[in-house]
C-alpha cells in the first residue's frame, strides 16, 4: 500500500508526498505496547498512559525502581549483522536525558530532550526532531557486526555528561515514557 510522509512544521502535520522506500522489516512487532516488546530492567511499564503525537491514548510509561544500577528496557529483535535504524518517540517525564546503547560491538549515543540534542557517542548516531507537545522522535542507528544483536533505552540522571553514568540510584516517582 501508499505511504505518505508528513513532516510537523511546529503546528500540525504536513504531507510531503508519497513516501518511496525499499523494503524493511519491523523488528519491533506491537512498537506501541512497550511490555510486549521490551524487557524492563530496574523498572516496570505502565499502559495507555499519555496522549501520543498522532492524539491517541497509547503512550506507555516507564517506571523506575529505586535500584542503584541501570535503569533501562531491552529488545533482541535476533540475529542481525549490518546496519540497523530504528526510530521512537520519546517525551520527558522526570528524566529527560536517555542513551541507546547496541551491544555487539559496543555502541550507543545518548541524547537531551531538552535541549534537542545528541551527547557521548561511540559508533551509533542520533537525530532528534520535535514534533510537539513535548515529543521528540528520536531515531537512532548502529552498525552490528556479529549475529548478536541487542538493543536498549537507557535513563540517565539528569548531570550526566556520558554514556558511563548511566549507573544512579533510582527515585520510583521519577519517570521517562
Amino acid at each position: 500500500a501508499a505511504r505518505f510522509n508528513h513532516v510537523y512544521n511546529g503546528t500540525i502535520w504536513v504531507s510531503r508526498g508519497l513516501l518511496v522506500e525499499e523494503q524493511r522489516t519491523n523488528l519491533h512487532p506491537y512498537s506501541e505496547n512497550l511490555s510486549a516488546t521490551y524487557s524492563a530492567g530496574n523498572g516496570s511499564f505502565s499502559s495507555n498512559v499519555a496522549t501520543t503525537p498522532d492524539g491517541n491514548l497509547t503512550a506507555d510509561k516507564y517506571l523506575e525502581n529505586t535500584a542503584t544500577d541501570q535503569h533501562a528496557f531491552n529488545r533482541n529483535p535476533g540475529s542481525l549483522v549490518g546496519t540497523h535504524t530504528f526510530s521512537l518517540f520519546l517525551k520527558e517525564a522526570g528524566r529527560y536525558k536517555v542513551g541507546f546503547l547496541c551491544q555487539t560491538p559496543v555502541q550507543y549515543v545518548c541524547v537531551n530532550l531538552q535541549t534537542i540534542s545528541t551527547f557521548d557517542a561511540s559508533g551509533a548516531t542520533a537525530t532528534i526532531q520535535d514534533v510537539g507537545n513535548g515529543w521528540r522522535r528520536v531515531t537512532v542507528t548502529y552498525n552490528s557486526l556479529t549475529n548478536y544483536f541487542d538493543n536498549q533505552i537507557v535513563l540517565l540522571p539528569d548531570t550526566a555528561t556520558q554514556f558511563a553514568q548511566r549507573f544512579y540510584t533510582g527515585n520510583a516517582i521519577v519517570t521517562g515514557k
